[in-house]
């Protein structure tokens, strides 16, 4: 699933495989969680800098998907709504790639239909 889900850090290491979102803002490139954490994000905002987001790549779902391959024999990928975003085009190009180089996972796809905390409790 992509970041927008906004689900909780504390998952742990066998819980969902989030997908960054990227996000621009004070001149820079983040990856959303990753190298820019929630409250950076807030302090920034707050500043006046003006924050725009883009879809994490389909690679950016290639290599989750490649990551949950080592961990079961089925993945499904919820991805913010496609209204909000085109993440679930990057989703589903991955998931046709998978199915080709990953013959052994089941992938699916949703449109999660809504985005944020929303798309948080559909996962």
């Amino acid at each position: 699933m992509d970041s927008a889900a906004c689900l909780p850090p504390h998952t742990g290491p066998d819980g969902p495989i989030v997908v960054p979102m990227t996000i621009a803002a004070g001149g820079r490139t983040y990856a959303d969680g990753a190298d820019l954490a929630p409250d950076a994000l807030y302090g920034m905002l707050a500043r006046g800098e003006v924050a725009t987001t883009a879809a994490p790549p389909p690679q950016a779902f290639s290599d989750a998907l490649a990551q949950a391959a080592t961990r079961a024999d089925a993945a499904l990928c919820i991805a913010v709504s496609r209204a909000y975003s085109s993440s679930l085009d990057s989703a589903r190009l991955a998931a046709d790639a998978a199915r080709a180089d990953l013959p052994d996972l089941r992938v699916s796809v949703l449109d999660s239909g809504t985005a944020a905390g929303g798309q948080g409790l559909v996962a």
